[in-house]
């Protein structure tokens, strides 16, 4: 797809322009398939850049106009299949779950429909959804399902790469490969959520080798990522910090700032193993401004809400990190960044969380903010006994 190619050189902010201004000129001569095709393309590269709302208002115009067509072709059909996935993956990375795990499974019975000798490849479209669903399995800790829907997908992708035609164009098999990668890679992160290391680092090997006949910059990304977190969970924190440094160029270079974001998580996560704590704290940190940065570009207050509630994990972890490194005035300045996002944009908009939730954040600030407190007071003393000297 040329949109995804325009990011993976670095062109992505480009890309958008373009087909921003080809979805308005279609608009205006009345072409609702050439302006569902660009609407759609719009939604493909804003959601690579992380400008979520632009992403889910695209998507959405794309899937009104492109849905109506009553015969459509086999490219317009894998168009639909893919804006249901970008549908899906900006409420997914909005933090609503629910929504996202909605429009995924419409895209599946969609896609699952069109499996017939008349529309070759549909068996790729079940397999792209069930790689998201896999993903979505996976965030709700749903990990054996996680698994089992990994598994069916990279089963799908496999086959069709190795039952592929001469007739079957080039492009097809390196994104049957690609969806193999991939789905190999979310199997590998479900074993390892499992505890099932090798497996893990099994399906990890498997994953690579499609990798370097697909090289993608994305692809890539995501295995250095979960060679990493196999590394932490081996206890092997050096060797995780190498495979985490060895993607974030990587991520940068391609503007995914949710990748990046995970992986200054994981990097803070490796430091604080290998007790460099001040080390952690400026990894998460940068994780802490790319949150933000992300949740400053949604318009509407209930997916800032969700968007921040999903991420909260990390702004404890950094209170923690702080707090181990002796900072008790870092510690206490990010718990005030969770407070300000997280019951500012929860509670003070009207969002609704369920009663265990709300209590569940309450009962960590409050256990926090204990810690902070003593942990402050314990400064203060010592600062008083060097003075006494």
């Amino acid at each position: 797809m040329a949109a995804r190619d325009a990011v993976n050189r670095g062109e992505g902010r480009a890309a958008l322009g373009f087909y921003e201004s080809v979805a308005a000129d279609a608009e205006r001569r009345g072409a609702p398939g050439e302006t569902g095709s660009a609407y759609a393309c719009v939604a493909f590269v804003s959601l690579r850049l992380s400008q979520l709302q632009k992403a889910l208002t695209s998507a959405h115009k794309a899937l009104d106009l492109l849905r109506n067509d009553p015969d459509p072709s086999n490219d317009h059909m894998g168009m639909i299949v893919s804006v249901y996935s970008a549908l899906g993956n900006a409420y997914r990375n909005s933090g609503d779950r629910v929504q996202a795990r909605k429009w995924y499974e419409e895209g599946l019975g969609y896609a699952r429909a069109g499996v017939s000798p008349r529309h070759r490849g549909a068996a790729m479209w079940v397999a792209g959804l069930l790689k998201l669903l896999a993903q979505i399995s996976y965030q709700d800790h749903a990990y054996a399902t996680a698994r089992d829907q990994a598994q069916e997908a990279a089963t799908l992708s496999e086959n069709f790469v190795s039952t592929a035609t001469s007739r079957v164009p080039a492009r097809a098999i390196n994104n049957g490969r690609r969806h193999a990668a991939d789905s190999l890679t979310l199997l590998a992160k479900a074993q390892l959520a499992l505890g099932d290391k090798d497996a893990a680092e099994a399906a990890l090997t498997h994953a690579r080798q499609y990798a370097r006949l697909v090289g993608l910059v994305e692809v890539e990304l995501e295995i250095l990522t979960t060679a990493g977190q196999i590394a932490l969970a081996r206890n092997e924190p050096g060797a995780a910090l190498s495979e985490f440094q060895k993607a974030i160029p990587q991520a940068e270079r391609i503007g995914r700032i949710d990748a990046l974001v995970q992986l200054h998580q994981l990097e803070a996560h490796g430091y604080a193993a290998l007790g460099r704590a001040p080390e952690a704290v400026t990894a998460v940190r940068r994780a802490m401004d790319l949150i933000e940065e992300i949740r400053g570009t949604l318009q509407e207050s209930a997916l800032r809400s969700e968007y921040v509630e999903d991420k909260q994990g990390i702004y404890q972890f950094a209170v923690r990190v702080a707090l181990r490194s002796g900072n008790p005035a870092d510690a206490f300045a990010f718990a005030e960044r969770a407070r300000a996002r997280a019951f500012l944009d929860l509670l003070g908009n009207s969002t609704t969380l369920s009663k265990g939730r709300t209590r569940a954040l309450v009962q960590e600030e409050v256990q926090l903010r204990a810690r902070l407190a003593e942990a402050r007071a314990l400064a203060s003393d010592g600062e008083e006994s060097e003075g006494d000297r």
